[in-house]
């Protein structure tokens, strides 16, 4: 699901994104929910399962992620990985300028981070289980408020609970024209 553009706001409840896949043509791609462009998602009672490259993303200024009871599990990176360096591989991000913000969730079994916030992204973490991921929080803003990261969140059996890393971010989509 790509929400783009903006203005553009989707509300959704009971939402599943199950076996996503790269694009055939470069292998890049693959994510489950992405805003992207000044867009909105607000969702509720969200499942997210084995997406390539992200589960849920939002990137670029004014994107806004809001998800209430999110199950975020098996992501992996996308099918050019490791060619590509912005293959991903994480359950969650918020990268250039946009913000997620999660209640009630669990993000496991990513490839690379269980969540990662870059590029001025904001990342708002509440009441959940960051569980089995190489790095459990990847940061990579400068001096970012690790606060937000942990209200009532625990990280459980990663390798790492929490990296200032430097991975590569997604590009935005171009949005389908209709």
């Amino acid at each position: 699901m790509i929400v783009a553009g903006d203005g553009t706001l989707a509300t959704v409840r009971d939402l599943v994104a199950r076996d996503t896949q790269s694009q055939d043509l470069d292998g890049r791609g693959g994510d489950g929910l992405m805003t992207q462009q000044g867009a909105q998602l607000d969702a509720t009672r969200v499942i997210v399962e084995r997406s390539r490259g992200f589960g849920v993303v939002a990137v670029l200024p004014g994107a806004r992620v809001t998800l209430t009871d999110a199950v975020v599990t098996d992501t992996a990176t996308a099918a050019c990985a490791p060619a590509c360096p912005e293959a991903g591989g994480s359950a969650i991000g918020a990268f250039g300028d946009a913000v997620v913000a999660i209640r009630g969730f669990l993000a496991r079994g990513s490839a690379q981070c269980g969540v990662i916030v870059a590029e001025r992204g904001g990342l708002d973490l509440f009441a959940g289980v960051v569980r089995e991921n190489p790095i459990g929080a990847c940061v990579q803003v400068p001096d970012y408020d690790l606060a937000r990261l942990t209200n009532d969140v625990r990280y459980v059996d990663n390798a790492v609970t929490s990296e200032a890393t430097d991975f590569a971010v997604p590009e935005p989509l171009m949005p389908v024209g209709l």
